[in-house]
């Protein structure tokens, strides 16, 4: 076992005897993070959905809940619950982060992108943000995968998750860098 993985194991158990101790705890975010991370999602659901029911105002959870959703797949579902983070604990850098990236997902490219632009040119450097910048301006430029033979109107937001899923597999394994342009 990893040194990161014995770390992830001591992490839940000490969530979980507090959770056991204390059912009414906010650790259960804690608890969830750690098993999403793990990459036990229906756990990591579970827990967090459970805990959200006890702790409908803890803006944090609502963000675990958005990465288990975006793991998922679930689009729509993390924007919510993003939304509902942001509207109890405002703007942070990082679930604006996590929100311009279910955007990229969701193929609401400008929207992600200018979120990217603003958050890059107003706080310290992030690799993340440049990376998924990166990859909204791939996406924007790539060509659909399988196109029709003949197109009768250009819809470039066809096929998206095909075109997103083959950026993540492709050879863009490192971003090229991000110019200030």
């Amino acid at each position: 076992m990893s040194s990161t993985a014995f770390q992830l194991e001591e992490r839940i158990e000490k969530c979980r005897r507090i959770l056991d101790d204390n059912p009414r705890s906010q650790i259960f975010a804690a608890l969830g993070e750690a098993y999403r991370k793990k990459g036990d999602l229906e756990r990591a659901y579970l827990i967090t959905k459970q805990g959200l029911e006890i702790h409908p105002e803890y803006g944090p959870a609502h963000v675990v809940m958005a990465k288990i959703y975006i793991e998922k797949r679930l689009y729509q579902e993390a924007e919510k619950e993003l939304e509902q983070a942001l509207g109890l604990d405002g703007k942070t850098r990082a679930t604006e982060k996590l929100l311009a990236e279910v955007w990229l997902k969701k193929g609401e490219l400008d929207r992600a992108q200018d979120t990217l632009l603003r958050l890059r040119e107003n706080g310290p450097p992030d690799e993340g943000i440049s990376t998924l910048l990166n990859l909204a301006r791939n996406l924007k430029e790539r060509p659909l995968v399988n196109p029709p033979q003949r197109v009768v109107q250009p819809a470039p937001l066809l096929n998206l998750a095909n075109r997103f899923a083959a950026l993540e597999e492709s050879q863009f394994d490192r971003p090229a860098p991000v110019s200030d342009q």
